[in-house]
């Protein structure tokens, strides 16, 4: 029940005796159960209620794990007499008498045959296949089952690399072959039929596909290899000269005044370079390196 304002002692009785247990009482009305419980009317106005929990002796505890034929069926109905028993160290004591699996040995083999490999049995019967593992009859069980993991000899990664035209096709579509050929540093010789599909850049070819872009994150991000190789032999300075800064460029005041002397007017400057713009605004640049800019006036654009 939900309801606004404070609750008395005696509207709190009347509310707790719609409820069988403690947990309905507080799942159902969350403030009726905190008045009670803060004030000390609990056990007073719960007294009708069923106790879930109960303080166990060793005695009952053995009662009650005989209902089980198993640890997990003991723990999933008889949760609180478990804890007492595992908390107590009791526990093998009590469930001495029970199996840790329902499963016979012909009935794992039944269960095994539906399935084309390990991981499928795994996956679809965990505690058939649990049972199996521990009595170490897996192998046995499993013999009919596709190996999915191929053990290869380099014979077999050679005939196998043969289908593929490049080393990313080969990764993608026999992935274990090729991973057997990386680790033991055969891929070099069975892949050297294979196109290389990175292009061998030169410097000519670098300058002019740094040509066709702007700025350096357009043409990092257009054109990858060519970029790391005029980066890693430092040459992207040089063949970037002709960029415009990106806008996360880190402006200085002498790359300021030569950017701003491209434009006429602050509003041209602003909109065509808005970070160097903001840059010499916020470092009180704005007013020198602007002052050769025309200066609109606002009542000449309504003649």
């Amino acid at each position: 029940m939900r309801r606004r304002g404070k609750w008395t002692l005696k509207e709190v009785e009347v509310e707790a005796k719609k409820y069988q247990t403690k947990i309905e009482f507080r799942k159902n009305s969350g403030s009726a159960y905190q008045f009670a419980w803060r004030n000390g009317y609990m056990d007073s106005i719960c007294e009708h209620m069923t106790v879930l929990r109960r303080d166990w002796t060793l005695r009952e505890v053995r009662i009650e794990a005989k209902k089980y034929e198993t640890r997990s069926e003991f723990f999933r109905n008889g949760g609180s007499a478990y804890n007492f028993a595992r908390l107590s160290g009791h526990l093998d004591s009590v469930c001495k008498h029970m199996s840790w699996s329902r499963w016979t040995l012909k009935e794992i083999r039944i269960e095994a045959k539906k399935y084309q490999s390990r991981t499928e049995f795994q996956r679809n019967n965990q505690s058939a296949y649990q049972f199996a593992r521990r009595g170490n009859h897996l192998d046995a069980i499993c013999q009919h089952m596709k190996e999915l993991r191929h053990k290869w000899t380099l014979k077999e990664i050679r005939v196998e690399a043969k289908n593929y035209k490049s080393r990313m096709a080969f990764c993608k579509n026999s992935n274990g072959a090729y991973e057997f050929a990386r680790r033991n540093d055969h891929l070099d010789s069975v892949c050297k039929h294979m196109t290389a599909i990175y292009h061998k850049w030169t410097l000519s070819e670098v300058k002019a596909e740094a040509l066709k872009y702007k700025y350096r994150v357009e043409f990092q991000r257009n054109n990858q290899s060519a970029y790391r190789y005029a980066y890693r032999n430092n040459h992207l300075d040089s063949i970037c000269g002709h960029m415009t800064p990106s806008p996360y460029h880190k402006w200085t005041l002498k790359e300021i005044r030569k950017e701003a002397k491209k434009y006429q007017t602050r509003a041209w400057f602003k909109d065509n370079s808005r970070s160097a713009y903001e840059f010499a605004l916020r470092h009180g640049h704005l007013n020198s390196v602007c002052k050769h800019m025309t200066r609109k006036r606002r009542s000449e654009d309504f003649k």
